[in-house]
């Protein structure tokens, strides 16, 4: 008994090692190490947290664009776990990234769902509702992300955007404002409004050149 409990402690050692060494790789982008590890780990027996290393193995082949792999394991996951929002976030999103739309809109509500805070998630139904031209339903989308967080940035670009395309200035005036009042330190957003062609009528507005100088 007293050996058998030794190679169990053992065992446990091993993996933890493994997982943490998987960890660290893919951390300092050695995605195939990551993969490696993460595999060995699930090859063994009586593995804890088996859904854990799914996930983790699911994020390292959505960071190598590998999304259909991906996907696969983000599922493996939630058949050990699916009380998890983040597995249902990563997964909507490696749909969406392969423009599987009806699956990536399906997995991002079922992580609010089960996280009713989860911002990003929010972000990413509003913007597969504006590509699908379904704007209504992606104001919705958009709403509930500034009330979880106001300055994120890109809620306020899309609705912009979305009130530019149906011509109501006011609306449109409104979500620049907000824009532009929110400090910046990754998007050059007036650059970004001034590239966009639906934007362009606008441009000879005074107000609409008044929200960047003034």
């Amino acid at each position: 008994d007293a050996y058998e409990g030794l190679v169990r402690r053992l065992n446990i050692y091993m993996k933890n090692e493994l997982y943490g060494n998987a960890i660290e790789a893919h951390r300092n982008g050695k995605h195939e190490r990551a993969i490696m590890l993460f595999n060995k780990i699930l090859e063994g027996e009586n593995i804890e947290n088996e859904s854990i290393i799914y996930y983790n193995l699911a994020n390292v082949y959505a960071d190598l664009g590998e999304y259909k792999i991906a996907i696969s394991n983000y599922h493996k996951s939630i058949n050990g776990d699916d009380k998890v929002a983040s597995v249902w976030y990563n997964l909507g999103n490696a749909y969406l990234e392969i423009n599987d739309y009806e699956n990536a809109i399906k997995n991002l509500e079922k992580c609010v769902n089960l996280n009713s805070e989860y911002v990003k998630a929010w972000v990413n139904l509003g913007v597969i509702y504006v590509e699908l031209n379904e704007y209504e339903k992606a104001k919705l989308k958009f709403a509930e992300c500034l009330k979880l967080d106001n300055k994120f940035h890109f809620a306020h670009y899309n609705l912009a955007w979305i009130y530019a395309k149906e011509k109501n200035i006011d609306k449109m005036k409104i979500y620049l404002d907000n824009l532009v009042d929110i400090d910046q330190d990754d998007v050059d957003y007036e650059e970004l409004v001034y590239s966009e062609i639906i934007f362009e009528e606008f441009f000879d507005k005074n107000f609409f050149r008044s929200i960047f100088n003034r």
